[in-house]
């Protein structure tokens, strides 16, 4: 089956032979080898490609998410392992005791990363979330469904090429796109004035977007997905059969796992939704000025998974990259991520969380 993450060029690129690749100068290897990572041609890679070109742990962890996707085995990637950064490889060097069924000797690991002060509390943190990850069920679609989708843009009228995607996301389920104006009044409708007036404090459209997914969602249930992606073939009946359950995408492209929070489903009244919107009420009246994430974003929603999980309270089931890519969604390149509107051009622009 065609991959639908990859580009009739892209299809057309991995038919260069592999002795071809290994010949290439090193970062136009590189593009090639990230290629068939990303279509999980993993078998002899190694070889065909000569040293690792890379100088990051991010090509390993786009391996480790085909692997652990395909059930192949994480040990044979000792080769980018070895030029990944310390983190990295200390994360992976986990995943593989995880496969090897040295469950207690993996966790162990990810618990000393987790407390290691030579780590920003952002790694610290993603540590224990490849551990929570771990022992947390993989999304099973459930008793099929009517999908119910909730999309996000502030303004009325979205630019061209989001609304083209949102109509795509329209026609495959019972859709609810609001603006700023319609979720202020759903907020002070069906939740209350206070967290109607918190909309007001959010200081960025995208801070706006993650406030409103989670009251949705703890009000009405459904799936939310961000305006900017763009719906797989199988998206619908995908989306349909998550319906009562709560479904944490994780990012396992990357040693610093976080749940990223652009595709979030949940039942009405989930545990997860009820307890991250509670505290983003809480964070968005302290008036603290925060990074952007940290407000009602992906930090937020790592920490809150992470709170429930040590408690054993958090009902959820997960996703990993490589299934939201091939089975939900897509992220393309929107027009407006190259103003103001994309947050981390506003950041910078303001030098606000930074």
């Amino acid at each position: 089956m065609t991959d639908p993450t990859l580009s009739l060029g892209d299809h057309l690129r991995l038919m260069m032979p592999a002795l071809l690749v290994r010949a290439l100068p090193r970062r136009r290897r590189a593009r090639q080898v990230m290629l068939r990572l990303q279509a999980g041609r993993l078998r002899n890679l190694d070889r065909a490609t000569g040293t690792n070109p890379f100088d990051d742990g991010d090509p390993l962890f786009r391996a480790v998410d085909h692997m652990m996707h395909d059930a192949g085995d994480l040990s044979r990637l000792i080769w980018l392992a070895r030029r990944a950064e310390p983190f990295a490889a200390r994360v992976w060097q986990a995943l593989c005791l995880w496969q090897e069924g040295a469950i207690d000797q993996s966790k162990a690991a990810l618990k000393r990363l987790s407390e290691d002060p030579q780590y920003t509390g952002y790694a610290r943190r993603a540590a224990e979330a490849w551990a929570m990850y771990l022992e947390l069920p993989r999304f099973q679609p459930g008793p099929a469904a009517t999908a119910k989708i909730l999309q996000f843009w502030d303004q009325p009228d979205p630019p061209a090429d989001v609304a083209f995607e949102i109509a795509g996301w329209r026609g495959m389920a019972e859709h609810t796109l609001l603006d700023k104006a319609q979720a202020r009044a759903f907020l002070a409708t069906e939740i209350g004035t206070r967290e109607a007036d918190l909309l007001d404090r959010c200081p960025h459209p995208a801070v706006q977007s993650d406030f409103v997914r989670l009251a949705w969602l703890m009000i009405h249930g459904g799936t939310y997905v961000d305006a900017d992606a763009r719906a797989r073939p199988s998206a619908a009946d995908t989306i349909a059969g998550m319906s009562g359950q709560t479904v944490l995408w994780c990012r396992t492209r990357s040693a610093e796992m976080t749940v990223i929070n652009g595709l979030l489903a949940s039942p009405p009244g989930g545990v997860f939704v009820t307890a991250a919107f509670a505290e983003a009420c809480r964070r968005l009246s302290s008036g603290k000025e925060m990074h952007v994430f940290d407000y009602a974003g992906p930090t937020l929603c790592t920490q809150i998974a992470l709170a429930l999980h040590a408690e054993g309270r958090l009902d959820a089931v997960t996703v990993s990259d490589r299934s939201v890519a091939t089975e939900i969604l897509g992220q393309f390149d929107a027009s407006y991520k190259r103003d103001h509107r994309n947050w981390r051009t506003w950041a910078r622009e303001t030098g606000h969380g930074l």
